[in-house]
């Protein structure tokens, strides 16, 4: 299992200079789900910028807990807004709010079923293990 690992890694780092994309037809669903996770691991352990929007929890963001800083602020404002809230919720109903100044980090913990949305202004983004933040 691991030397399929290390081939389907080799693959994708050597599939931009060999192809324009790799071929995954021929894999079993068991090394499907493995070469996820490991996809997965990797992009937890980045740090992504994010933007002013809305992002459905489960399509467009994993679920989880993140640190968000804000790195920039727009129309006048002074701090980054970030609201969480079910999707579909009338008149604000579970709607949390988090100001976040330029250069702060906040937390955020998001479920499936929620809405992340940022407004006035974007930063980064990194996926943080909930354990510390009890």
């Amino acid at each position: 299992m691991k030397l399929l690992t290390i081939v389907v890694i080799l693959t994708m780092i050597m599939a931009p200079a060999l192809a324009t994309s790799v071929d995954i037809s021929n894999l079993t669903l068991d090394e499907l789900v493995v070469l996820r996770g490991e996809i997965n691991s990797i992009i937890d352990e980045e740090i992504f910028q994010i933007y002013a929007g809305k992002y459905i929890v489960g399509v467009d963001i994993l679920p989880g807990r993140y640190a968000i800083k804000c790195l920039n602020t727009s129309g006048g404002k002074t701090n980054l807004l970030i609201t969480t809230e079910l999707v579909g919720a009338k008149n604000g109903e579970e709607i949390h709010w988090i100001y976040c100044e330029i250069g702060e980090e906040r937390f955020v913990t998001i479920e499936e079923g929620q809405m992340l949305q940022l407004s006035h202004g974007g930063g980064t983004i990194k996926k943080v293990d909930p354990f510390w933040m009890l």
